[in-house]
């Protein structure tokens, strides 16, 4: 997925998604979610190493990753 369809679908500008790509700009939780699911099923929080608050992240983000994957299969 190149960086413009990624940023479509995640409601977000390019300049924005390559800003986080650099290091520029801390993606936060939401974002990261936002990420996951729009690269969903091949994506995997691995794919934001070496951010030092991934530790932290991985239990919030798999949790909420699938909570609004089986909301999106309910629909």
């Amino acid at each position: 997925m190149t960086r413009p369809q990624l940023a479509a679908k995640m409601g977000r500008a390019r300049s924005y998604i390559y800003k986080i790509e650099i290091g520029d700009i801390d993606p936060g939780v939401a974002t990261i979610v936002q990420w996951l699911e729009a690269l969903a099923p091949e994506a995997t929080i691995e794919m934001f190493q070496p951010h030092p608050l991934l530790e932290q992240w991985t239990d919030i983000v798999g949790k909420q990753v699938r909570r609004n994957i089986a909301q999106q299969l309910v629909a």
